[in-house]
């Protein structure tokens, strides 16, 4: 196709007086590509989506017209790639003729073996400098391998297809973690991507275990929905908070909830112990991740081989958490060094939680919109503020070090991205590096959008003081500290 584009291009342009040989290449590529006899249908037949394409791209490249807007696909993106690649440097009738006639004399070299893992290093032996096969190019080969019937396998495909294209990554993590949370339940070790093909192989020889693998991926989407934006005690809550390393304990649990006797109460209770363990772990840094995941792992087991039920497996969750969550203690001193710069997120989180937790400011009045978007700009109508900025002026270094200025960016270093110094607005751009005076009273068109605002993150904000500096924010940070520690811990009961 990109040689037929190119000759029709050096055709309109006039640049060779024999266009018979021209015409002649483009009659060629034509009995190539499609069937005379069967009205132009094309001999190569793809995937759903890509066929589509490639159908309209011949057909606008043969009869000269525009093809439609495909821009974003990989399909068309990798023929423009090639377009561009080949034939930047090709000008005339004979540099075309010359390329034409090699590519139509290619030998094509068949080479055959015994099994799939054979077949795979073979391809990663020749393809050694080009693109390699990712996980789930392996995982189609397997299903496919068995006879795998291949509208189910896109139908799997388009569950991880968000407008049309395919989110690999998040494919690939499902189809890890579906391995972990069902097959499983044995040891704590988790799959990696190299042992993907051969443990697939086995579970891919039932011909249902595609439906299977359907509704599990529903069930990962419920946890690992990328358009969660919602930072409550929900899964969207959780999905907020780096929690892959629940995914196994999650998909099993939600997928047999019926059978493990599990009402709502329950899995909410579940949710709200999740989310506060990684709440407190995002800000301690500890455990490890690899560690808390096969805490989780051996959880699920243990639930599955001691067949748990009910009340035992909340219990079993609430005390496994307790023994891998860092202490009070180790909160407080984690609480005295900067959150902000360790997870936006999971500040976040805290902040929006703690103002909910004592909120006077939202009520049924003025109902709670910590997770609502402005419809014109698209953003968040509530943005985490810093109350001593992260760029200082001069206005400010004179406020928070008077006696000597050169140490006044060491001393915000120490204190700008702690608790003690965020709060939330619903009016962060117009706040900046304004001075802390300007920011008590600011106003977006009269209504009071600045710290002065009536929330209760800003009730600890000591305003009677003519400055905000680190004697302020480290106050404030053990007041917010004391509510960190009440609002998020795991319960005991």
């Amino acid at each position: 196709m990109p040689i037929f584009e190119k000759v029709s291009s050096l055709i309109k342009d006039n640049v060779d007086n024999d266009v018979e040989s021209l015409y002649e290449i483009k009659t060629d590529i034509k009995r190539q590509i499609s069937i005379p006899e069967k009205n132009g249908i094309l001999r190569l037949k793809l995937l759903d989506k890509d066929d589509e394409i490639l159908n309209n791209l011949t057909h606008s490249i043969f009869e000269g017209v525009e093809p439609s807007r495909w821009g974003k696909y990989s399909f068309y993106k990798r023929y423009k790639f090639i377009t561009g690649k080949l034939f930047s440097d090709i000008e005339t009738r004979k540099d075309i003729s010359d390329f034409y006639n090699k590519l139509i004399n290619i030998e094509l070299l068949q080479i055959s073996v015994h099994d799939l893992s054979d077949a795979y290093q073979v391809f990663a032996s020749l393809n050694s400098k080009g693109l390699p096969l990712t996980p789930l190019d392996l995982l189609k080969n397997v299903f496919l391998g068995n006879r795998g019937d291949i509208n189910k396998w896109d139908k799997l495909r388009d569950l991880f297809s968000p407008n049309e294209e395919l989110n690999d990554s998040k494919m690939t993590q499902f189809v890890l973690n579906n391995y972990d949370a069902f097959e499983n339940m044995k040891t704590t070790s988790s799959m990696t991507k190299g042992q993907l093909v051969k443990l697939y192989s086995n579970v891919f020889k039932s011909e249902e275990y595609i439906d299977t693998l359907i509704e599990n991926a529903k069930i990962f989407k419920t946890i690992a929905n990328s358009e969660y934006t919602k930072y409550d005690y929900t899964l969207s809550g959780l999905s907020q908070l780096d929690s892959t390393t629940s995914y196994p304990l999650l998909m099993y649990i939600l997928k047999e909830k019926e059978k493990l006797e599990l009402n709502d109460i329950q899995m909410q209770e579940i949710i709200s112990n999740l989310i506060n363990f990684y709440v407190r772990r995002n800000v301690a840094l500890v455990p490890k991740s690899s560690n808390v995941r096969q805490k989780l792992f051996e959880l699920k087991n243990n639930i599955f081989t001691k067949k748990l039920k009910s009340d035992n497996i909340v219990k079993s969750i609430q005390q496994c958490l307790l023994e891998l969550s860092p202490n009070d203690e180790l909160m407080r001193t984690s609480l005295e060094d900067g959150i902000y710069d360790k997870n936006k997120k999971t500040s976040r989180f805290i902040l929006v939680n703690l103002e909910r937790n004592d909120t006077n400011y939202f009520h049924k009045g003025n109902p709670d919109t910590l997770d609502k978007f402005n419809e014109d700009t698209n953003k968040r109508i509530w943005e985490i503020e810093h109350i001593l900025p992260q760029t200082l002026n001069n206005e400010w270094r004179n406020e928070i070090s008077p006696n000597d200025i050169s140490k006044a960016e060491a001393i915000k270093n120490d204190v700008v991205h702690l608790l003690g110094n965020l709060t939330l607005t619903p009016y962060n751009s117009g706040l900046g590096n304004s001075s802390f005076k300007s920011k008590l009273e600011y106003r977006d068109k009269k209504t009071l959008v600045g710290l002065n605002l009536n929330i209760f993150l800003n009730n600890s904000i000591d305003k009677d003081r003519p400055t905000w500096g680190k004697t302020s924010i480290l106050e404030r940070n053990k007041i917010l500290t004391d509510s960190f520690i009440q609002k998020f811990k795991i319960d005991e009961n």
